[in-house]
């Protein structure tokens, strides 16, 4: 298994040391995770990981929220472009627009993104979208540009949002939070969703699944994302390792050890 989507250096995970989170996951089979950046500083420390981790591969990116501190700052896009060139950096990620309760303007968000997705074509890397009450602005932003390989991170959104993402042959990724029981969105997201257009992640530290919901999420809890949909999707939970594992394969250029 793959958990696509983890922030392996935000506390309180980031307290721990990497080797025993990594081990703890592949005792439940996962055999590969992307650490994923929010600012300079975290995607300076998933590339180092990447680079100490066997299981480990990297994706740097700027937050929407985090937009505000990048804007027009040309040294930090130039090391955001030197990260994206390093030694197992899969994709460009998170990046995105965040409309719910952030301080940054949308105006900042959008040109942030703008400049990431540039950069993303130029370097022939996938993207890692975070969308947060922001679903026409960023999904006419992506299609503008063109950008072929998507995948909409954290995913819940409404059946004719969700058909508009997989007629541009993007891909959705669930999280932990399709175990609670009020989410019943997301629920019919998995459900509406073929399985050849369908990833899964922790988003650790944070939406940790039903029975650790409140505790700090890891990346070994990603199997309970595959058992739900399997379970929402009438079928072995096998078959979703499967599919997911392929689809991370060829989304993120990953070959078999």
């Amino acid at each position: 298994m793959f958990d696509t989507h983890a922030h392996l250096n935000l506390e309180p995970l980031g307290k721990e040391p990497p080797e025993e989170i990594v081990r703890r996951a592949k005792e439940q089979g996962v055999t590969k995770i992307i650490n994923i950046g929010i600012d300079i500083a975290s995607s300076q420390q998933s590339v180092a990981l990447a680079a100490q981790i066997p299981e480990v591969y990297a994706a740097v990116g700027i937050h929407p929220q985090e937009a505000g501190s990048a804007y027009n700052d040309a040294q930090i896009f130039r090391e955001l472009e030197r990260l994206l060139g390093q030694k197992k950096v899969v994709a460009l990620g998170e990046v995105g627009l965040d409309y719910y309760r952030n301080p940054v303007a949308p105006s900042v968000q959008k040109q942030v993104l703008e400049w990431q997705l540039r950069l993303a074509l130029e370097n022939d890397k996938p993207l890692i979208v975070h969308n947060r009450d922001a679903d026409e602005d960023v999904y006419a932003i992506l299609k503008y540009y063109k950008c072929a390989k998507v995948v909409f991170h954290c995913y819940g959104r409404d059946r004719e949002f969700t058909r508009k993402l997989l007629d541009l042959g993007w891909l959705v990724s669930f999280t932990g939070n399709i175990t609670f029981p009020k989410n019943r969105q997301g629920q019919d997201a998995v459900i509406y969703t073929p399985l050849d257009s369908i990833m899964i992640e922790t988003d650790c530290p944070f939406m940790a699944p039903v029975p650790h919901r409140g505790q700090t999420n890891e990346p070994a809890f990603v199997r309970l994302v595959a058992e739900k949909i399997a379970e929402l999707k009438g079928v072995d939970w096998e078959q979703v390792e499967q599919a997911t594992d392929a689809n991370a394969r060829q989304f993120f250029a990953i070959g078999r050890d």
